[in-house]
């Protein structure tokens, strides 16, 4: 007589999910709350979204045009300082004379300011009139 051996269920296994701490989150670009320009100073005060690191700031990529007082194109290579954990004060510096009207801030992405907490960095600005907001 034949034996008979009762089927087992098979039992799939579960599947392990990568944990979220395990995966790198990209960083998020840092975002300009305002920007103002004191003429009498020739400074630029930025404020962003959160807090900043300022070592790797590169003034030349920072443009100021005031073709309504001044009348200058000036670049912010005089020198930063924090002002706030998510402010900078930039000291301005005359490049050359410009009369086109209004004060307008240009900013390249190499500007070299970037986010503390996970290193997201600013993508500047283009023709941004000021003061901003």
């Amino acid at each position: 007589m034949p034996i008979h051996v009762p089927l087992i269920p098979f039992i799939r296994r579960r599947r392990r999910r990568p944990s979220p701490a395990g995966e790198p989150v990209p960083p998020v670009a840092l975002t300009l709350i305002s920007a103002s320009y004191d003429e009498g100073a020739t400074t630029l005060t930025l404020t962003f979204d959160r807090a900043i690191d300022i070592a790797g700031i590169d003034g030349s990529f920072i443009l100021l045009r005031d073709g309504t007082g001044a009348e200058m194109l000036y670049d912010a290579s005089g020198g930063a300082v924090l002002t706030g954990p998510a402010s900078v004060e930039l000291t301005l510096v005359a490049v050359e004379g410009d009369s086109t009207p209004g004060v307008v801030l240009s900013v390249s992405p190499e500007n070299g300011i970037v986010a503390v907490d996970d290193g997201g960095t600013w993508d500047g600005v283009a023709e941004l009139a000021l003061p901003y907001p």
